[in-house]
């Protein structure tokens, strides 16, 4: 099943963008408090998000906040 993706989920999008494009995760989850891991979870199981260091957006993330 697809994960249906949210107006939470795309402000958390726009988190990323408008915090240079690369929060880390104890930042995101901070400042996402409760659900900052829920929320991870659902866009990198949705392809929108990668995690390495840092939280970035993919290109089918960039693409759906256009």
């Amino acid at each position: 099943m697809k994960a249906r993706i949210t107006v939470i989920h795309l402000q958390a999008m726009r988190y990323v963008v408008n915090t240079g494009g690369a929060p880390d995760v104890a930042r995101f989850d901070d400042d996402h408090d409760p659900i900052g891991p829920n929320l991870r979870d659902d866009l990198l199981n949705a392809g929108l998000i990668e995690i390495k260091s840092v939280i970035t957006l993919t290109t089918a993330g960039k693409e759906r906040l256009k």
